[in-house]
């Protein structure tokens, strides 16, 4: 399944990265997916989640808290 989405505010590229990332998940959860797969081409976003890079800034926690 593939999703557009367009973002009608000003944020800096991972801001824009999490943003997808947790549209994807609401759209899993909406779909009663048991499981899911998510791909991502953003390097420090995948490696903030699975935790093997730290995570700078409090909005950048929040994302990933969030997800």
């Amino acid at each position: 399944m593939e999703v557009s989405l367009g973002l009608s505010f000003a944020m800096k590229n991972n801001t824009a990265e999490y943003e997808a990332f947790l549209v994807r998940l609401r759209i899993a959860k909406d779909m009663r997916a048991r499981m899911i797969k998510i791909c991502t081409d953003s390097q420090p976003v995948a490696s903030q989640v699975t935790g093997e890079y730290q995570v700078r800034g409090e909005h950048l926690q929040e994302y990933v808290k969030l997800v």
